[in-house]
């Protein structure tokens, strides 16, 4: 099941976005391990979404299969 949440404008949108990717970056850079981030990339989007759940996937189109590699939950 997929979340989706209207925010007020583009630019809006735009700066959550930029944000959150800012702060990932950021955490890659400080060498914190997959877990960690994905725990918090879910702390700061639960600001933002109303959602109770993250899931990490790769989908890969030779075999047609995608896989679930993380998930987060409350």
């Amino acid at each position: 099941m997929a979340c989706f949440y209207a925010v007020d404008s583009h630019r809006e949108q735009g700066a959550v976005s930029s944000d959150i990717l800012n702060e990932v970056v950021q955490d890659l850079n400080a060498g914190r391990g997959f877990q960690e981030i994905l725990d918090s990339i879910y702390a700061r989007l639960r600001g933002h979404l109303p959602c109770n759940r993250l899931a990490v996937s790769v989908y890969d189109s030779g075999r047609d299969t995608l896989t679930v590699h993380a998930c987060r939950s409350d």
